[in-house]
């Protein structure tokens, strides 16, 4: 029997800059509610719990509108806030939503330890957001340096001896701080708003969203990219055929095939392949086993 495997490969954003006499900190992208629903705390609580024990988000789905969960591309519909459609992450729909979730944005979760000797507070981390539109309409900048900022149960600092801060003036000094920064998100209100989002982002190739952390003079850069496009696998009578699924993504991409998986496998470019494109790879009693993958150029 003809066996098939479909996958492709993501950029994660996940990164960690060490400063050289200072800090070590890294950012950690995240998909959760907005700041004012209900679900927003409880996100934010099991993020920090999970940041301060693991240092990082585990990779995977939410099963519920508070899981924090790390996000290694980004879809269009993690940057839309709504108050009329029912939502899940990527998916608007007809679906009863958990608690009345309406969208969410980005998450971008900085985690700050100081070095050996040094101290650090809330009040050293600032960021810069962008996207790559040709007005960055995503764009934000946020500073915890003003004299209104103070420490919370879901910002705290950690003391040395493991104790917290959770409220008090943001320039206090602790040994670690996490805090998340979310990034702006489009206001929705229908499904031509959903659609009319999904057309913006898609028509700029390689669009992405980027977060600039800056803590004590050192800076650290993560990239989400838009999320490319799932490959399908089906048969046709005798023939093997691969689907590119059709959303909306102008990139094509290097279609590559292997009769080996792992690091003895030989991949040979078999062409290019496009959002909503099928290619015919071929009748299938010329394969035993094949493995199909996509790159970018």
């Amino acid at each position: 029997m003809k066996k098939t495997l479909s996958f492709a490969l993501f950029l994660v954003s996940l990164a960690v800059v060490t400063g050289q006499t200072t800090v070590t900190f890294r950012v950690i992208p995240s998909f959760g509610p907005p700041q004012n629903s209900s679900s927003f705390l409880g996100y934010a609580a099991n993020a920090v719990s999970l940041i301060k024990i693991t240092g990082t988000l585990p990779i995977g789905e939410r099963t519920s509108p508070t899981d924090a969960c790390l996000i290694q591309h980004i879809m269009p519909e993690d940057l839309m806030t709504t108050t009329s459609l029912p939502f899940y992450r990527g998916v608007f729909s007809t679906i009863t939503p958990w608690n009345n979730e309406r969208g969410g944005t980005v998450w971008w979760w900085v985690e700050v330890t100081a070095n050996e000797g040094e101290t650090v507070s809330l009040s050293d981390i600032s960021m810069v957001l962008s996207s790559s539109d040709f007005n960055n309409i995503l764009g934000k900048t946020v500073s915890y340096s003003g004299s209104n900022i103070t420490y919370s149960v879901t910002s705290p600092g950690i003391k040395v001896d493991g104790s917290e801060i959770t409220s008090g003036l943001a320039n206090q000094q602790v040994k670690r701080v996490i805090v998340g920064i979310g990034s702006k998100s489009f206001p929705i209100s229908s499904t031509a708003n959903v659609l009319a989002v999904r057309d913006f982002i898609n028509k700029f190739p390689n669009w992405r969203t980027t977060s600039m952390a800056i803590v004590k003079g050192i800076t650290n850069t993560s990239i989400l990219l838009k999320m490319p496009p799932s490959l399908r696998v089906v048969k046709a009578g005798d023939r093997f055929l691969v689907t590119a699924e059709n959303n909306g993504d102008p990139i094509g991409y290097e279609l590559q095939t292997s009769v080996i998986l792992g690091s003895s496998g030989v991949w040979n470019s078999v062409g290019t392949i496009w959002a909503g494109q099928t290619n015919d790879m071929g009748a299938i009693q010329d394969y035993s086993t094949l493995f199909v993958r996509y790159a970018p150029f």
